[in-house]
């Protein structure tokens, strides 16, 4: 593409080419079974890659440094808008009465004039922003409303529209410069680009509130909260994705004026005025522009004014006092000690917070509290969530000691924890199902690096669902990562139904537990192994048989046979009574299968294929030997699941007991007492 822009020597190619490019991408094997590229997502970047271009040949005179710092104009590119400049179209006829139908005047010819403004419009076809190349012809409605035919700057007639010069046509947005994020604001109306799974364009977008960092030689470092005013999505953004509206270049003109003020002692008295008349002027000076603006293109004797910018200068008296603080505070990095994190509101943005680190692998004393780990920036399918419980489940302590050191060792640290109960505190631009403040309980997938050990937690919208009303965090937090385990093997894998039977091979651990009561729930007939102290609690549960293993003899006892075995041990000899105990066609599931461990054991270049070798010469085995199938399983996000889930905790029909809490900061005693066996049922740590 860099070839391609430098042959049509830095101007826009032609539809056709981009449209070639955006088919070759999709075509590429590398994106097999992905979104198709999109002509206009080409078009962006050749716009925003003009623009970089232009940037680096051309300094802007005239803006305040905020620091000293040097600019690495190395960085990537920055995904703004490429200026481009609209000539003035002609002086219009006076609106037609509204009894007439529309009309439309066609320009015959560019009215060139000295000064040129620099426009852009909405498109209808999907709510975005595009800069102007060229005004073709303006008409009334029958409304009296004025509309004028314009042709986006990078596209072809066939792309042209009609746009309402009242609501959908306004002076550019201008791309920020990292010296010029003083500028922009809590409640401003700002454009800022939205990537999404499907396209990256611009939408309007209000800041709702900013974090002030130090810059660096990488340039602006603050992070925006932005909530996009076309689905009202929220997003942690930098500056780069950042246009500011023109009217906001008086506050620039400010820190200018004060700065020169400080730098410069004047000999003459100075002249004594006001925030207030400052602010007055710059108003007026905006309103004048945009009358005469109005004036040349609609030749109306009431001049109309964009509505973003009318609102904008109603605001801007609200925000006169504020301006005063904010001028030099934003001058300077704000501590996180001073952000309000109030979770429900607007203001619910955080960059670090507490977690607890796994540096290595051993015993429970390597785990370490921190006060500041890095909250990464939202993807646009991730959630924010502001923890208040999570459990330790035994895939956590085996972490810890070096299981699956083949995958994590080389991404030391991690951040320990599957599940997580707790309030949206943001939410990435994709995400619909979710809204800032809500409870919500839910788990991560077992391979995930940032685990839920942490204030905030970041999990997907598949992994995440409102948590049940009459649960308690606490108790809220138990259920997922099990549930959804036990979910996979009984309904995504078996796809048990009503009326058939199951045997639980370990019913007393959470994922059998919950497995007996998701099949109860599904109307089937229930049979478990189990230690003495498990059986009535089983049995209450809907288990129409529970033996005691430690005791008894599983097949002497258990006559019958069944459709699915659920196998939550794992050891030789419960898959040998697993296997016997099966119909024919039956399924016979492992929680413990041989991957990570054959990759511990011989690296993941061998390991890997060493258990694929293994878990299809088992499948191939048993079902000639026994005509069943065989599976390992592991817990895999499950959107629908995880609702049914919560269908099947509100009514009263799925529950992990939760035998002791610790606080997160004693997570190496709550550790210790798992590796001990001192608590045998479910552990939570509480987050205050």
């Amino acid at each position: 593409m860099e070839t391609v822009l430098q042959e049509h020597h830095n101007q826009m190619p032609a539809r056709e080419i981009l449209e070639s490019l955006a088919e070759k991408f999709s075509e590429s094997t590398e994106r097999k079974g992905r979104t198709i590229v999109q002509f206009k997502q080409v078009w962006n970047w050749f716009q925003n890659r003009r623009y970089a271009i232009r940037a680096k040949s051309s300094k802007v005179p005239g803006k305040l440094n905020v620091t000293s710092m040097p600019r690495d104009d190395s960085n990537p590119v920055r995904n703004v808008l490429q200026p481009v400049a609209a000539p003035m179209p002609p002086p219009m006829a006076a609106p037609m009465s509204t009894a007439t139908p529309a009309t439309t005047v066609p320009v015959a010819t560019r009215h060139m004039s000295e000064s040129f403004m620099e426009f852009e419009a909405k498109s209808s076809r999907d709510g975005a922003w595009y800069d102007v190349a060229t005004f073709l012809a303006h008409r009334y409605m029958e409304t009296g409303d004025p509309e004028v035919q314009v042709r986006f700057a990078g596209f072809g007639p066939e792309e042209d529209e009609w746009v309402k010069v009242c609501k959908h046509l306004r002076q550019r947005s201008l791309p920020c410069e990292a010296s010029e994020c003083v500028a922009v604001l809590p409640g401003d109306l700002i454009l800022c680009f939205q990537e999404g799974k499907d396209q990256a364009l611009y939408f309007d977008a209000h800041v709702l509130d900013a974090q002030r960092r130090r810059h660096d030689v990488r340039g602006c470092r603050c992070r925006f909260l932005v909530r996009y005013d076309h689905d009202q999505s929220e997003e942690i953004v930098p500056l780069r994705k950042v246009c500011r509206r023109p009217e906001t270049d008086y506050r620039l003109q400010q820190l200018h004026a004060s700065s020169n003020t400080e730098q410069k002692p004047s000999t003459n008295p100075p002249t004594a005025t006001t925030p207030a008349e400052t602010m007055q002027k710059q108003q007026n000076r905006d309103l004048h522009k945009l009358l005469i603006l109005s004036l040349k293109m609609l030749h109306s004797p009431q001049p109309l004014l964009p509505v973003p910018l009318l609102k904008t200068c109603r605001n801007e008296k609200k925000r006169e006092k504020r301006m005063a603080v904010l001028k030099l505070q934003s001058l300077k990095p704000r501590p996180i000690s001073e952000l309000s994190i109030k979770v429900g509101s607007i203001r619910c943005y955080v960059s670090s917070c507490r977690a607890v680190l796994l540096p290595r692998f051993g015993g429970p004393e390597v785990l370490q509290h921190r006060p500041d780990v890095p909250v990464p920036d939202l993807k646009p399918n991730e959630v924010l969530v502001r923890a208040r419980a999570v459990s330790i489940n035994p895939l956590d302590t085996r972490m810890r000691s070096g299981y699956g050191r083949s995958i994590f060792e080389p991404l030391l640290p991690l951040i320990l924890g599957r599940d997580v109960s707790g309030e949206v505190a943001a939410v990435g631009a994709s995400v619909k199902s979710l809204t800032v403040g809500q409870e919500v309980f839910g788990a991560l997938h077992p391979t995930a690096l940032r685990g839920t050990y942490t204030d905030y937690a970041i999990l997907t919208e598949d992994e995440l669902s409102p948590k049940p009303a009459s649960l308690t965090h606490v108790e809220a937090s138990a259920i997922p990562f099990a549930a959804l385990t036990a979910w996979r093997a009984l309904k995504s894998t078996a796809r048990i139904t009503e009326g058939q039977r199951l045997l639980v091979i370990g019913g007393g651990g959470a994922v059998g537990f919950s497995a007996i009561q998701i099949a109860v729930a599904a109307g089937c007939h229930v049979t478990t192994t189990c230690g003495n102290q498990s059986i009535n609690r089983l049995m209450a549960a809907g288990a129409e048989q529970a033996v005691d293993y430690t005791s008894e003899d599983i097949e002497s006892v258990i006559k019958e046979k069944f459709d699915a075995v659920l196998d939550t041990i794992g050891v030789p000899e419960t898959e040998r009574i697993g296997i016997n105990l099966l119909n024919r066609g039956g399924h016979y599931m492992t929680l413990q299968g041989e991957a990570a461990a054959l990759s511990d054991r011989y690296g993941l270049p061998i390991g890997l294929p060493a258990a694929t070798a293994v878990l299809f010469k088992k499948r191939i085995q048993y079902k000639f030997s026994h005509g069943i199938e065989y599976s390992w399983i592991y817990m895999r996000a499950d959107s629908e699941g995880l609702h049914e889930i919560r269908r099947l905790s509100e009514a009263g029909k799925l529950s992990i007991p939760v035998e002791k809490t610790f606080s997160i900061t004693q997570v190496r005693e709550a550790h210790e007492a798992k590796d001990k066996k001192q608590i045998l049922g479910k552990v939570v740590l509480e987050l205050d």
